[in-house]
């Protein structure tokens, strides 16, 4: 089973789904961006090794970078508020469930443990938010317009650094356990450069890529394969 660090349009439905590495902050010196698409191939193969978002998140382009931002902005958003409905939902089955004395005991401690987690998460997203300048948990339902235009305004690989870390977790703590490394595999080949612009290959997914001021970025979310496996993968 081929799996990579990519982020595609279809891959930020991945993301959501919790999908995401822990990812260091990205140096504060480092240009973004590479010298050429090579280079720029290995910088991306490098993040994916390191687990590092913010790296591969300075090898997109502009546009690119911005609906990753938005796609993991969200995805930490309706996570971790949803997390909230889940545990109500859980402890209002178990208490349907057992109706006796200790039933119900069990079911309003477990509504209690649950809103106690809750909170700790929604004051490290709300602490997050407020770094960047965007709205609170609470705050965020009353958004109105392309959530982008907040965005815009950020420095979207912190963006992307935070709430990756934010969000993976989150998703660990979840599931109780680290997700296994993904990795970009196969080689660049059919490179095709005219101009500021240049597409080919990497393993069997297509690649487009767009020079910026002498540096070489990726220029769109790739539109095949290559986010982390999903559950019928397995």
């Amino acid at each position: 089973m081929k799996s990579s660090l990519f982020p595609t349009k279809s891959f930020a439905a991945a993301f959501l789904a919790g999908g995401l590495l822990l990812a260091p902050a990205l140096h504060a010196a480092a240009a973004l961006g590479a010298e050429s698409p090579q280079a720029l191939v290995e910088r991306l193969r490098n993040a994916a090794s390191k687990e590092d978002f913010g790296e591969l998140a300075a090898c997109l382009a502009p546009e690119a970078r911005l609906e990753m931002a938005q796609g993991i902005w969200v995805g930490a958003t309706m996570m971790i508020a949803m997390s909230s409905a889940m545990g109500d939902m859980a402890a209002g089955m178990g208490e349907a469930m057992d109706e006796s004395e200790e039933g119900k005991a069990n079911a309003a401690k477990a509504k209690a443990e649950a809103e106690a987690k809750f909170g700790v998460w929604k004051k490290r997203y709300d602490d997050t938010a407020k770094k960047h300048g965007l709205p609170t948990l609470e705050s965020f339902e009353k958004v109105e317009g392309d959530p982008s235009t907040l965005l815009a305004k950020t420095d979207q690989v912190a963006v992307i650094t935070d709430f990756g870390n934010l969000l993976t977790s989150f998703g660990e703590e979840q599931q109780g356990e680290k997700r296994p490394t993904k990795q970009i595999e196969g080689q660049l080949e059919g490179l095709k450069v005219d101009g500021d612009t240049a597409e080919g290959t990497l393993g069997s997914d297509p690649i487009k890529f767009v020079k910026i001021d002498g540096r070489w970025f990726i220029a769109e979310l790739p539109q095949g394969g290559g986010g982390p496996p999903s559950e019928e993968e397995g």
